[in-house]
């Protein structure tokens, strides 16, 4: 008896030994997540997989630290194990991201599923938002807003965050230093970012040499986020607090430096940073008086919210302010950017979007700042993409993302001005639908639900009309109207983009367009058919063509008299050559055809007018869109009714 007694005191010690180590591993594990030592936490939680230690707690822990460092897969994991667990019972701080997370990893109908039960039951993020899946379908539609290339600049290090000012573009790197120690982010387990500066010319897109910002600080721990003002001689930028604080964790910290001798020295720590809370992520408004900064200070509504100080004339700083709950939500918001219009981007993982840190757009200019736009792709994506910034001028801009698997910095254009998705725009074209003819001054009307008219203007001499609305949510109904013209409508959908809307107008006293009309035009008149088209670098005539080309037999066979020149028209996208080659076998195409439903060849004739007489003028063949380029390659009938055989 006595020594299955002696086996069970050693089982117990052994058990006890366990626990008090897996009680020390927490512990450790803990402190380490406490102070932002992410990896070290992850480090630590991991060990105590396939213990008792395994429970919802233990599976959040990871899932929040694998999100703290974008690694969102892995995250996802976690959250989900946590779910399952806790099903709705999850907190809303676990519940947003692991919604953000799935997002992040292509999972969209499950982020939107996980993010409609967060609004459901916590009062977060603004009533204004539609649903998960209709703002996602507005946010991802418009994808040729912004043409984005990679840039020449980056390394495989850490490379993000960009501000460009007189010729220079500053950025933040974690690349090698070439002179100097380097020391390691405890968050990260990478090295620490210093600023960098290289010219860039907005004209031709391209950048000159790289090199480090002289700055006279000495600090071995993080340096980022770098602006000027407009003179180029005052700049803010971020810094690592150069001790830690009582929490053990190095705080962010603003700085102001001055440019004398091409050295940035001088430096004032500013008077609203604390060992307790971090501040960063500095922002200039265009007239210098306002401080944008980003901080995790008592009274945000998440972990980090977007506060607004007044420079005042003797250059100290008002109280900060919180720009608000319509900015910041209970997520992250970062990396504020304000343009020279008066417009802030910034980067939120709170606010529902693609995945990870998306970038969006607020007005500060409009009183009430009434709308914040997701800029949507390709811009933003299923990553963290953040630290937007343009210059509005040239409207060539920077970001940031790890969609390749590490912080880089993307080169963007901006094709569509951003407003165009705020206020509602409205343009098209008004043309005589049977000569294919631009009407000038042409009355355009635009009318609510109620039956208000909220916008007129009349067409130019190009037939063009355009219109901007302030509603974003009302459908309307744009009507237009002209002496000798059969008026016209149609409906505009709601949502956050350009309507390019076309009416063909019908002359009174002739019923709606059919090839019959033909027979009764007088004398020689061009006409336009638009249904006469060829798909993109093709000569071969569609069903829907010959359908019509069979109209237009019958019509030539009903009405002797009638002779036609078929001009057949290219768009812009090929050689002048080339369009004029396949222009020619367009129309030939078309002559044949009638000819072969019994048209006499010799009342027909045919034109290859390649790019010439383009319907739509395109000096950018990339600038304009698909209907443009179909609307070029159409084909035009020149009619005459003086055709006698016995003269052929």
């Amino acid at each position: 008896m006595r020594q299955p007694y002696q086996l069970l005191i050693i089982v117990l010690l052994a058990s006890s030994f366990s626990l008090m180590a897996q009680n020390g591993r927490l512990k450790k594990a803990n402190k380490a997540y406490e102070t932002f030592r992410y990896q070290d936490a992850l480090n630590g939680y991991s060990k105590l997989l396939g213990t008792s230690a395994e429970n919802a707690f233990l599976y959040n822990r990871l899932a929040h630290c694998y999100y703290a460092n974008s690694q969102y897969l892995e995250a996802t994991k976690w959250y989900s194990n946590q779910y399952e667990l806790e099903g709705n019972a999850m907190d809303w701080e676990s519940l947003l991201r692991y919604s953000q997370s799935l997002q992040a990893t292509g999972n969209a109908d499950k982020a939107a599923k996980i993010f409609d039960y967060f609004k459901l039951n916590h009062d977060v993020l603004g009533s204004d938002l539609a649903s998960s899946e209709a703002y996602l379908q507005i946010i991802s539609q418009e994808a040729e807003r912004y043409q984005v290339i990679t840039t020449g600049i980056n390394t495989h290090a850490a490379d993000f965050g960009g501000f460009y000012k007189n010729g220079i573009f500053y950025f933040t790197s974690s690349r090698k230093r070439e002179l100097g120690s380097q020391a390691k982010d405890p968050w990260t387990d990478q090295p620490t970012t210093d600023i960098y500066q290289v010219p860039f010319n907005t004209e031709t897109g391209v950048f000159d040499q790289v090199a480090k910002l002289p700055m006279d600080t000495n600090v071995k721990l993080h340096e980022s986020s770098f602006v000027t003002d407009s003179t180029g001689t005052v700049a803010y930028f971020t810094q690592s607090a150069t001790s830690k604080n009582k929490k053990n964790t190095y705080v962010l910290k603003i700085f102001r430096a001055h440019l004398k001798e091409g050295v940035w020295t001088d430096f004032e720590e500013l008077p609203f940073n604390s060992n307790n809370y971090s501040s960063a992520h500095p922002a200039l408004s265009p007239d210098g008086r306002k401080l944008y900064f980003v901080s995790d200070r008592p009274g945000t509504y998440g972990h980090t919210d977007i506060y607004v100080s007044e420079i005042l004339a003797d250059g100290s700083f008002g109280e900060p302010e919180n720009m608000g709950n319509k900015i910041n939500s209970k997520g992250r918001e970062s990396f504020p950017f304000i343009s020279s219009d008066n417009e802030l981007y910034f980067a939120s993982d709170g606010h529902y979007g693609l995945g990870g840190y998306d970038v969006y757009y607020m007005d500060l200019s409009e009183p009430e700042m009434p709308y914040l736009l997701n800029v949507g792709q390709p811009v933003n994506g299923p990553h963290d993409d953040f630290a937007f910034s343009i210059d509005v001028a040239s409207k060539k801009g920077f970001f940031s993302s790890d969609r390749s698997g590490n912080d880089n910095i993307y080169q963007l254009t901006e094709k569509v001005c951003i407003q165009d998705y705020i206020k509602k725009k409205i343009k098209g074209f008004v043309t005589d639908d049977f000569k294919g003819i631009p009407l000038s001054g042409v009355q355009v009307e635009v009318i609510d639900a109620e039956g208000q008219v909220v916008a007129t203007t009349q067409t130019d001499s190009k037939g063009y009309y355009e219109l901007n609305l302030d509603d974003l949510g009302t459908n309307y109904k744009v009507k237009v109207g002209v002496d000798g013209f059969q008026g016209a409508h149609k409906y505009v959908d709601a949502g956050n983009k350009v309507n390019h809307i076309d009416f063909g107008l019908e002359a009174l006293g002739l019923q709606q367009f059919d090839t019959s009309r033909l027979a009764s035009l007088p004398g020689t008149q061009d006409i336009d058919l638009d249904k006469v088209f060829f798909e993109r670098n093709s000569s071969y005539l569609t069903e829907e063509t010959k359908l019509e080309l069979t109209k237009i037999s019958q019509v030539l066979k009903a009405n002797p008299k009638i002779r036609i020149d078929i001009k057949a028209h290219a768009d812009m996208r090929g050689t002048e050559m080339y369009n004029d080659w396949l222009t020619e076998r367009r129309a030939k195409r078309i002559k044949d055809y009638l000819s072969a439903n019994g048209v006499n060849g010799n009342r027909l004739s045919y034109t290859a007018m390649g790019e010439k007489e383009l319907a739509q003028p395109c000096p950018d063949p990339s600038d304009c869109n698909e209907n443009i380029h179909r609307e070029n390659r159409r084909t035009v009938f020149t009619i005459s009714d003086d055709w006698d055989e016995e003269l052929e």
